[in-house]
């Protein structure tokens, strides 16, 4: 293998490496994507409680809240665990 072969080689390998590096961290931008929690429905009964709990209005608040346990299937969910506490108070 001459010097042109190898460097028109190496140029090539460099350019496949890059599309794949580069497609990959775009694939990975996508993935990690997260919708906005204003956005999911099954967080509407934990915002309205949010609302009701700031205007002091207790008990309707732990109702939403509630409602949002029983929407949230994940006991691991960090909104469920708040949800879970704020309903508690």
């Amino acid at each position: 293998m001459d010097k042109k072969q190898w460097f028109s080689r190496t140029k090539r390998l460099k350019v496949i490496f890059l599309v794949i590096l580069f497609s990959g961290f775009f694939s990975a931008i996508k993935l990690n994507a997260q919708q906005s929690v204003d956005h999911l429905v099954e967080y509407d009964s934990y915002r309205e409680g949010l609302a009701l709990f700031d205007k002091e209005k207790f008990g309707p608040a732990q109702e939403q809240f509630q409602r949002a346990m029983l929407r949230i299937n994940d006991p691991a969910s960090e909104l469920h665990k708040d949800a879970m506490y704020l309903h508690i108070q």
